[in-house]
């Protein structure tokens, strides 16, 4: 009865035949595959590349790099401590101008939500001056600081 279902054995040119459409099948499926991961990151690289040109005035300036410090000295310059406060200090008031003037050309080119985030994070910069509103302010700066206030 297993003699009805044995299959008979495969010439070599049929052997051939489908071992060379096996192949050709494999192979482009790894042509197919390597073309998607490269499609990939191709849109993901265009993607980060176009991320800043679609939403204009979103960029936040930098803090500015603080420079590594030598080793502390002694009673004759200072304390580490009054040092260290001294550059925090100065590194807020550089952050607050940068801040500050780019709020204020946002404010002028009438990009008021960006404005609004920039004085934002100004007005929560500690600062050493008084926190009511200046004469050199922009209406805006000013109305956020009264709000604050």
């Amino acid at each position: 009865m297993t003699e009805a279902f044995e299959l008979p054995e495969p010439s070599a040119d049929a052997r051939v035949a489908i071992l060379s459409r096996t192949l050709r099948v494999q192979r482009g499926r790894r042509v197919m595959r390597r073309a998607a991961g490269i499609a990939i990151v191709a849109v993901a690289y265009a993607a980060g590349f176009a991320t800043p040109r679609t939403a204009p005035g979103a960029s936040v300036p930098q803090a500015p790099v603080i420079e590594k410090q030598g080793p502390a000295r002694g009673p004759e310059g200072g304390s580490p401590d009054q040092e260290r406060r001294a550059i925090l200090e100065a590194t807020n008031l550089e952050l607050a101008g940068m801040l500050r003037a780019r709020g204020d050309r946002l404010t002028e080119r009438g990009d008021i939500e960006s404005a609004l985030r920039c004085y934002r994070q100004l007005l929560k910069i500690p600062q050493s001056g008084d926190p009511k509103a200046e004469a050199g302010d922009s209406w805006l700066l000013a109305a956020l600081r009264r709000g604050k206030g």
